[in-house]
C-alpha cells in the first residue's frame, strides 16, 4: 500500500506543508502552456477563496494503445461538455485525480485510508 498514489500524495503534503498549492500529474499528463499561471490566478481571486481544487482541461492525446486511440475523440468532447455543464448547473465540475491545482493546507486535512482503491472520488467528496 505505501506505493499507492494517494498515500504518496499524503506523505508529500505532510512533508511540504509550506507550499500553498500542488498539482498532481500522472505519467501521461500534459500541462498546456501557462495553465499553472492561469489556475493560480483563479485560485488567488477572492471570489474563489472557498474552492479547494481547480481542475484543468484534460485531453487524451497521443495514446500508444488501440483503446486510447478509440477513446480520444469522444473523451475529449465529453470531458469538455461535462465540465462546462456541471459548472453551469451545479457550480462545480469533476476532479479526475490529476491535472488540478489543489490548495495544500485544506487538502492535507483529507485523510484517505491507505486501503482505498481509488482516491479520486474521495478527494473530490
Amino acid at each position: 500500500m505505501p506505493g499507492r498514489k494517494h498515500v504518496a500524495i499524503q506523505r508529500w503534503v505532510e512533508q511540504h506543508a509550506n507550499y500553498k498549492y500542488l498539482i498532481v500529474c500522472d505519467a501521461d499528463s500534459v500541462l498546456y502552456p501557462n495553465v499553472v499561471r492561469k489556475l493560480v490566478a483563479k485560485a488567488e481571486h477572492h471570489e474563489n477563496a472557498h474552492i479547494l481544487l481547480f481542475q484543468s482541461q484534460l485531453d487524451v492525446a497521443r495514446s500508444p494503445t488501440r483503446f486510447g486511440k478509440y477513446l480520444e475523440p469522444g473523451q475529449n468532447v465529453v470531458h469538455s461538455v461535462l465540465c462546462t455543464a456541471n459548472y453551469r448547473i451545479l457550480g462545480c465540475s469533476p476532479y479526475y485525480g490529476h491535472g488540478a491545482l489543489i490548495r495544500t493546507a485544506p487538502f492535507a486535512a483529507i485523510k484517505v485510508p491507505a486501503h482505498v482503491l481509488s482516491h479520486d472520488m474521495w478527494d473530490i467528496a
